[in-house]
């Protein structure tokens, strides 16, 4: 069935949804159809927002999963362009369904078997076709001659011919392909809603259908890789928080491109000003606990317990066992229970873990 709205399906992150920008009415009115992951559901925590979600959003809402082929590509993609470890698992899931869902509604027809067959006659005919002219007899040069004088002449007046005969159909074939291409331009089948930059810079550089409710996009598509601050060490490895070779947590997030030239080059920030907190003043000694646990060392809030200086450390090399054991969770088990069935809201897991010992709580905050 054709439609007459600008956009078939439209796919909605948290922002649009907190925000109500744009509104349930107007997002009905400019598509067919409103998808999200469950996940974007539960992110969902202000009570008054949750109601309106409910209320309004819910009836029109069609709530879908992902399939772990396109959680495979938007994940392998992202890792590429840098953006792995900014994206949420979230922001993957709903890249990875709007790329499904493209892949869906833009699905190339297969060749029918009845074109299969007079493919398969055409290269028969061909063939027989080479055959006879092989088995053709050797002319003398003045019959030759005079046979490419005479297939001059016809083509000749073929030609004066074709021209007056072909005109009008050109231009209908022409006519017909400009309304073609403007049909196709005038509807999107998938478009994604969202305001986060690294999400629309993942989706733009897959060729996704990108909308904005704020009118704010990036401007130019990047590729990120990690800089040490201190010596100035660059790798790929995204998820690394110290510095593979002076062992500093000063690595930063920078955007690098490759010239036509095979020149590699970073861009780097004007004026950028390295951040010093935490290294201004002196982290707290030690302090221990009791052992059953009421009292905790460190200072004011606990604060110095279990600083994190170093990648070799016990707890760095836990939580990372840790994370990637998560990581590699299968989410199609049965015997795993998401936290959106569990009622769990309390567990941060999947954040980083946090290197140095911050601000000092003793100091003044303004």
């Amino acid at each position: 069935m054709d439609s007459q709205k600008p956009v078939h399906t439209i796919v909605l992150d948290t922002g649009a949804i907190i925000r109500n920008h744009p509104t349930v009415s107007t997002l009905l009115a400019q598509s067919e159809q409103i998808i999200t992951v469950p996940a974007i559901i539960t992110e969902i925590r202000d009570a008054a927002t949750r109601t309106r979600v409910e209320t309004q959003l819910m009836p029109f809402l069609t709530i879908r999963s992902p399939n772990p082929a396109s959680i495979k590509f938007v994940t392998d993609f992202a890792r590429k362009t840098g953006d792995l470890d900014v994206l949420s698992k979230p922001d993957i899931q709903i890249v990875a369904l709007a790329y499904e869902l493209e892949c869906e509604r833009n699905v190339k027809e297969e060749v029918k078997p009845e074109e299969k067959d007079e493919a398969k006659q055409d290269d028969a005919a061909e063939i027989k076709q080479e055959e006879t002219t092989e088995a053709v007899p050797e002319q003398t040069s003045a019959d030759a001659v005079q046979q490419i004088s005479e297939d001059l002449a016809q083509t000749k007046i073929e030609e004066v011919e074709n021209t007056a005969s072909e005109e009008p159909h050109q231009e209908k074939d022409s006519a017909g392909s400009t309304e073609s291409i403007q049909n196709v331009q005038s509807v999107l089948q998938v478009a994604t809603l969202t305001t986060d930059f690294a999400m629309q810079n993942v989706l733009l550089q897959i060729n996704l259908n990108l909308l904005s409710p704020t009118m704010q996009r990036v401007k130019h598509l990047k590729t990120y890789i990690l800089r040490c601050h201190a010596c100035f060490c660059t790798t790929k490895e995204m998820s690394k928080q110290f510095c593979p070779r002076c062992g500093s947590p000063t690595l930063t997030r920078v955007a690098c491109s490759t010239t036509s030239n095979g020149e590699f080059k970073l861009h780097l920030k004007k004026n950028m000003q390295w951040n010093t907190r935490g290294d201004r003043f002196s982290i707290p000694k030690p302090v221990h606990g009791s052992a059953n646990g009421r009292v905790q060392g460190g200072g004011k809030g606990h604060w110095g317990n279990d600083l994190i200086l170093a990648e070799d450390q016990k707890e760095f090399t836990r939580h990372h066992e840790a994370e990637k054991r998560r990581k590699e969770r299968d989410l199609m088990d049965e015997d795993y229970l998401p936290s959106i069935l569990t009622g769990d809201r309390n567990s941060r897991a999947g954040g980083r873990m946090k290197v140095g010992g911050g601000r000092n709580v003793n100091s003044r905050k303004r």
